[in-house]
């Protein structure tokens, strides 16, 4: 996962996931870096991607475009009302180039960035600790953390 990235050091991860040094070493010989992108709609999660490798401005901005948009402006469409995007600081959120693809949309969304290091008021972290508590107690039946979340996504 993007945690891998971020937890460079074992017992991170262990502290982390709530799993065994077994594990982790299992995970870490099948694993290169696994993420998840998503919009949190209420409880759902739409247009999630799991994605290999390193996240890049490119990347993002593809999923943002293509995926994301898309099911934002459908849901405008029924709604009348266009959605709040909220984003972290992470450097792949390059703020002017998203707003160039909201402008390139019938319906103008509104970007809202979080202020540094405000993980409580991100809900997608929200949405993270829940997947991770549903990864800790089916741990056993996968052997890596990409087969677990392609499972608790339902693509497997």
């Amino acid at each position: 996962m993007a945690y891998y990235d971020r937890c460079k050091n074992i017992d991170l991860v262990i502290e982390a996931f709530g799993v065994s040094r077994h594990t982790v070493f299992r995970w870490r010989r099948q694993l290169k870096e696994t993420g998840n992108l998503s919009y949190k709609k209420t409880k759902n999660l739409i247009a999630p991607l799991i994605y290999n490798n390193t996240m890049t401005s490119a990347l993002f901005e593809t999923w943002f475009e293509q995926m994301l948009l898309p099911c934002l402006n459908n849901h405008t469409k029924q709604t009348g009302k266009p959605c709040i995007i909220i984003l972290d600081n992470a450097r792949f959120h390059r703020m002017k180039r998203l707003q160039e693809l909201i402008n390139n949309t019938t319906y103008k969304h509104i970007i809202l960035p979080l202020p540094p290091y405000s993980l409580k008021l991100n809900p997608i972290e929200q949405t993270w600790a829940t997947i991770k508590r549903w990864l800790r107690s089916h741990l056993s039946e996968f052997d890596t953390i990409e087969e677990g979340l392609k499972c608790y996504f339902g693509v497997w």
